[in-house]
């Protein structure tokens, strides 16, 4: 498949993305054309059906960054590592992103935990679903062990969250709560 073209900051540019699939029909490789021009690419690599390598690379052929996703027997996301440099001009990659997640015997997402570079925690974030669907997300810090409280308060017919409330620490220095819209569209 190809698309033709691409939206960039609210204006049409005749760029396009080049995808190839296996006989499998899974994503195995998209180019991106800028001006005619290539620029860059990534592959994707499947190991069995629980795990999938992505490599992003430049023009010159040199990986950027180097993605793995692994998945449970359900499809279940477990992990996510994500490998690149921390300054460019240097030649070892690092791991740069890392979250863990777990789930019930739902395949629900209970929690999630992800790391610094460094192999650190940065945040946790434990999820609890109500009867009625609703998804309530608190997001703790590592360090300070401050909750963050997200909910999903309501969702459209694709699961898509379109409401959702946040509440932050009593001691945040910009708000104690909010509400976010989202909107979507045909696709």
């Amino acid at each position: 498949g190809q698309v033709d073209y691409i939206v960039n900051n609210s204006q049409w540019q005749s760029d396009s993305i080049i995808f190839s699939y296996d006989k499998e029909n899974r994503l195995t490789e998209y180019k991106i054309f800028v001006n005619g021009k290539p620029c860059g690419h990534c592959e994707y690599k499947y190991s069995g059906e629980n795990r999938i390598d992505l490599f992003h690379y430049d023009n010159n052929g040199k990986v950027l960054t180097y993605c793995i996703t692994e998945y449970d027997n359900s499809k279940n996301n477990t992990m996510y590592k994500e490998y690149g440099y921390i300054y460019p001009d240097t030649s070892k990659m690092v791991l740069l992103y890392l979250r863990c997640n777990t789930y019930n015997l739902e395949n629900k997402i209970e929690s999630a935990f992800e790391y610094f570079c460094d192999g650190s925690p940065s945040y946790r974030y434990q999820y609890s679903h109500d009867c009625d669907g609703t998804i309530t997300q608190k997001r703790i810090n590592a360090a300070t062990g401050k909750v963050f409280t997200i909910t999903r308060t309501t969702e459209d017919k694709h699961g898509n969250a379109v409401k959702v409330s946040e509440t932050m620490p009593n001691d945040s220095p910009e708000w104690n709560s909010a509400t976010i819209d989202y909107e979507y569209d045909n696709k």
